[in-house]
């Protein structure tokens, strides 16, 4: 795998944070192929096949506020044109809260660029609150 591919392949794992950030859910081809699976399981949303369906479940849910992709490793996938990437998403909630998942992608070329075929999503611990205790500012 070339570093080009890499870094493109970076850059279409952030988009999807900013995606979410936005909630711009038309722009989810620009991450995921027509046919993509993505397995939200851990988080009780279970197995989305296809596009539309992913559009469909962000549209209905509440995201984050806010998603950083974080931690992301790229390698070489099984075939010629496909990749592997790992990647750690940080989520800003409701409250002050933090959340972590971390996502386990199979990449594919298009004649569009790199897009996740399948991505399995998993929950990497409780939620957390990052307020300072007595609920004040921190100084």
């Amino acid at each position: 795998m070339e570093a080009f591919d890499v870094v493109d392949i970076s850059q279409v794992l952030t988009r999807y944070g900013q995606i979410v950030d936005t909630r711009s859910w038309d722009d989810l081809d620009q991450v995921f192929t027509d046919d993509a699976v993505f397995d939200t399981s851990d988080f009780g949303q279970g197995r989305l096949e296809g596009l539309g369906a992913i559009r469909t479940m962000f549209a209905g849910s509440h995201p984050p506020y806010s998603v950083n992709i974080v931690n992301v490793v790229v390698s070489d996938g099984e075939e010629a044109g496909t990749a592997r990437a790992y990647s750690k998403n940080l989520g800003l909630l409701p409250e002050g809260r933090i959340g972590s998942a971390s996502y386990d992608d199979e990449l594919v070329k298009t004649d569009a660029g790199w897009r996740v075929a399948r991505r399995v999503a998993r929950a990497r611990r409780e939620d957390h609150d990052l307020r300072p205790a007595g609920g004040g500012n921190a100084s």
